[in-house]
C-alpha cells in the first residue's frame, strides 16, 4: 500500500471562496476521491516570524 501525507497550515480565519479554508480543503479532497481528510485545531504555536499564537478567550481571531 502507498499513502502520502499533506499537510497545509493557516490560520481559523482564512476564506477561500467565501468558506472556511480548513472546510474546503475538506472538500476539495473528497471531491477528489481521497480515502481520508482530517481537519485539526492549533492551541498554540508560531511561525517563520517567532510570534506566538495562541487560542485566549479574547484572541479567537488570531488562532493557529
Amino acid at each position: 500500500m502507498k499513502a502520502f501525507l499533506v499537510t497545509f497550515f493557516t490560520q481559523q480565519n482564512r476564506r477561500y471562496q467565501g468558506k472556511m479554508l480548513g472546510d474546503w480543503v475538506v472538500d476539495l479532497a473528497k471531491e477528489m476521491g481521497l480515502r481520508g481528510a482530517t481537519l485539526s485545531t492549533g492551541i498554540e504555536g508560531f511561525g517563520h516570524t517567532g510570534r506566538l499564537h495562541s487560542s485566549h478567550f479574547f484572541e479567537l481571531a488570531d488562532q493557529p
